[in-house]
Formats: structure tokens, C-alpha cells, sequence
């Protein structure tokens, strides 16, 4: 956040970030531990706390889910939607809890708010709606759907794709990384004076609270699309 900069090492020849790496692997570890407690609670008979919001979620995603497929096919993509979702959830709100500076390398921030993140996600997305088509349609239904509904199918569905993917990774990574761009913003002027602390730091929590709010919508429209994307796929035969 802010005017620190990005920690780079080279692995393979490859530049990794590591406020990227680190904060990517604490978000799945926490949602992880999210899943297996939830699932803990609700063996444990009625569910409750934590099991029972969980529930009320897994609920919540089957709706989008049979917004998008067949009853029958909703079931199939509901625990990946489920997943994505809460993902991205965590991943949105994970860099404005703190951040984690050593000398002028930040080595924290939201995993959405790094272009790289938000289009692999895009890409997984891509990937699910091609391969479960082939799995669910076969290679025969797969092409037809391709074809459909010229013969110059592919060609659209190629830059279809493109650009679908496209957005949809930078529209999540634009909304979180302005977001953390103003939070680390108002916290550096923070430091210049205790008179600009005080005018500012409600400020700061005004926005923290909003982007809490941009976070969750933007992993909503992330998901409900991920549905769409794929539904277009699985349902095209």
C-alpha cells in the first residue's frame, strides 16, 4: 500500500512478488480453515455460529448457481462458485485489515488488488467453462456448441472469450486496487502531523468501511459472472 515498494525474487527465472505470494497463501488458508470449521459445525448436528452462516452462504450460492444452470447442473457447479466466491471475499478485504512493511518493501496487500491475481482467476474460470462443456456435453455437443449459431461460431466465441476474461479479471482488479491506492493514501498523511491524524482518521475509517463494501459486491459480480461465463459454455449444445 501506499509509497512502499513491491518485493521481487527470482524463482526459476521468473519474478515472483511476495507480498503477492504471501497474502494468496494466507487467503486460502484462511478460507481453508473457514470450510473445515463450517463443515466441523454442521456434523456436529443442528449447526450453529460460524456452521449455520455457512449454510445460510451455501444457500445463498445455489440461488446464483440455479440463476444460471439447470436444476441439475446447479448442483454440480455450486461448490466451485462457493469457493470462488469466498475467495474472493477474503482476498478483497485481507489489505485493509494491516500492513506488514520491512525497510521500504510492503510485504502485504489484497491478492485482487495485483492484475496478475485477478486474471488467473479469470483464466480458471475460462478453463472450468471449456473443460466441464467437454466433460458434461462430450467432444460431439462441445463443437456444436461452438458452431452455434453460425458456422463462424468459433471465431465469435474466440473473441467472445477474450474479451469476457479480459474484463472480468481487470474489473475486480481496478475496484480493489483504487481502493487500497486512497486507503494508503490517507494512512501516509497520517504520519505528518497529530492535527492530521485527527481530521483524517475518520476519513480513513469511512473508507475502509465503503471498500469492506466495494469488496463484497466486487466478489459477488465476480462470481455471479463466473456462473454466466460458464453457463454459456455447459448449456451451448
Amino acid at each position: 500500500m501506499g509509497e512502499h515498494g513491491t518485493p521481487l525474487v527470482q524463482v526459476f527465472g521468473v519474478h515472483l512478488d511476495l507480498s503477492v505470494a504471501i497474502s494468496s497463501t494466507v487467503t486460502a488458508l484462511l478460507v481453508l480453515w473457514l470450510a473445515l470449521r463450517g463443515a466441523r459445525s454442521a456434523q456436529a448436528g443442528v449447526p450453529q455460529g460460524l456452521g449455520n452462516a455457512l449454510e445460510w452462504y451455501y444457500e445463498f450460492i445455489e440461488g446464483i448457481a440455479r440463476d444460471a444452470f439447470s436444476s441439475e447442473r446447479a448442483k454440480i457447479f455450486s461448490p466451485f462458485l462457493a469457493t470462488l466466491f469466498l475467495y474472493t471475499f477474503v482476498a478483497n478485504q485481507v489489505g485493509l485489515v494491516f500492513n506488514f512493511v520491512v525497510g521500504d518493501k510492503s510485504y502485504w496487500k489484497s491478492p485482487t488488488a495485483d492484475a496478475h491475481v485477478t486474471l488467473t482467476m479469470a483464466l480458471i474460470v475460462l478453463v472450468a467453462a471449456h473443460a466441464m462443456s467437454i466433460r458434461l456435453n462430450g467432444v460431439k455437443g462441445y463443437l456444436k456448441g461452438l458452431l452455434q449459431p453460425s458456422p463462424i461460431g468459433p471465431l465469435l466465441v474466440l473473441m467472445e472469450t477474450f474479451t469476457n476474461t479480459l474484463t472480468h479479471g481487470l474489473r475486480l482488479f481496478g475496484n480493489i486496487f483504487a481502493g487500497e491506492v486512497l486507503v494508503g493514501l490517507l494512512v501516509g498523511t497520517l504520519k505528518y502531523s497529530f492535527l492530521m491524524a485527527i481530521l483524517l482518521s475518520p476519513a480513513l475509517l469511512i473508507w475502509q468501511g465503503f471498500s469492506l463494501f466495494i469488496g463484497t459486491i466486487q466478489a459477488f459480480i465476480f462470481t455471479v459472472l463466473a456462473a454466466v461465463y460458464i453457463a454459456q459454455r455447459v448449456e451451448a449444445h
